[in-house]
């Protein structure tokens, strides 16, 4: 058998050399994301700037949402390829490298400006102003556990800083947190200071999506599997809320959130 001449083995070598090229050209020329073994969030979703080591990516991978956070106080262990899986959902691609799996924290919920806007308006209208909510700034950053019911007590003008001050409560089970927010109100007229008593200003209560004994269908996932699971819920329960259920056939307990109308999705279970 005639051997392939030296020139002809060059040819071949030099055509898989330049295949393998290709083929990792395009992880090549990804961004690098080095991912870092323990995350801690305060919102209810996870982003990959919250997973990133390399600082200079947080800011660019920051509106990049991954994953729903965990329970305030809890840990969720989120891997490398489900994080792979979350981006090519958005037709993302990156260079992922460093931790394979990530231990992520939830500090509790973070408290925005949106939360108070309503209220604030709510109140203005209340006293019969005329004048447009404008710019909010809180005070400090407020976390708390689970969604809070958010009451405002008190909005009185500051001549020395010309804005209004606003005086909060977040309420979410036994546990009661006061914070203080900053008001700009304009285009109009407002007395210098509205002062609620009694007569707190709510945030408008969200309407209820899991009633007592319904039967609704809860969302079970972990590490490689989801189902969902006919469940009776035990008590009511508006989006964002915890609530108990029971699975009908195991008799087994969770504690679940509440995510669109008659559908729940497990925390954990409770026996």
């Amino acid at each position: 058998m005639k051997l392939p001449s030296k020139a002809v083995l060059m040819v071949i070598a030099g055509a898989m050399f330049a295949a393998r090229l290709l083929y990792a050209a395009p992880s090549a020329n990804l961004p690098v994301v080095v991912l870092k073994p323990l995350a801690q969030v305060s919102g209810d979703s996870v982003t990959l700037g919250d997973l990133v080591a390399n600082a200079a990516l947080e800011n660019v991978a920051g509106t990049t949402v991954v994953c729903r956070a965990p329970e305030a106080g809890t840990v969720r262990v989120l891997g490398k390829n489900e994080i792979v899986a979350a981006l090519k959902k958005q037709g993302l691609s990156y260079n992922l490298q460093g931790a394979e799996q990530i231990g992520i924290t939830r500090l509790g919920r973070k408290i925005v400006t949106d939360d108070l806007a309503p209220i604030i308006e709510a109140a203005v209208k209340a006293a019969s102003a005329t004048a447009k909510v404008g710019e909010i700034q809180l005070q400090a950053n407020v976390l708390t556990d689970g969604v809070p019911e958010l009451s405002l007590r008190r909005l009185k003008f500051d001549p020395a800083i010309a804005k209004y001050r606003a005086w909060f409560v977040a309420q979410h089970d036994r546990t009661k947190i006061s914070f203080e927010a900053t008001v700009t109100l304009a285009e109009g007229s407002a007395p210098l200071e509205i002062n609620l008593n009694t007569k707190t200003i709510q945030a408008a209560k969200a309407p209820l999506l899991v009633h007592r004994g319904q039967e609704v269908t809860m969302q079970l996932g972990g590490q490689g599997f989801a189902a969902n699971v006919p469940v009776t819920a035990m008590n009511d329960g508006a989006a964002g809320k915890q609530v108990r259920v029971q699975d009908k056939a195991s008799k087994r307990n969770y504690r679940a959130e509440v995510i669109a109308g008659g559908v729940v999705r497990a925390i954990r279970q409770e026996n």
